[in-house]
């Protein structure tokens, strides 16, 4: 939100498909997701929800932390 990227948060209750269901209705262009591995690691995985008909590898990449901001302002 500092760089000016828009976001929203969503956890809880509800399972990580219906999450990422709910971002790509949203209009999302990525969702970031952040689990134990990632935490663990540094990264953040970030999924690209406009990337239809892509290989798995083409979705969804696995970016460190303080990169973040620069990948989504080149995305």
């Amino acid at each position: 939100r500092q760089a000016g990227i828009r976001a929203e948060m969503s956890y809880g209750e509800r399972s990580a498909k219906a999450q990422l269901k709910r971002a790509d209705a949203a209009g999302a262009r990525y969702a970031i997701l952040i689990g134990e591995n990632e935490l663990a690691g540094n990264f953040v995985t970030v999924k690209d929800l406009e990337a239809a008909g892509m290989g798995q590898e083409g979705k969804q990449v696995e970016v460190r932390r303080e990169a973040l901001v620069e990948f989504l302002q080149k995305g």
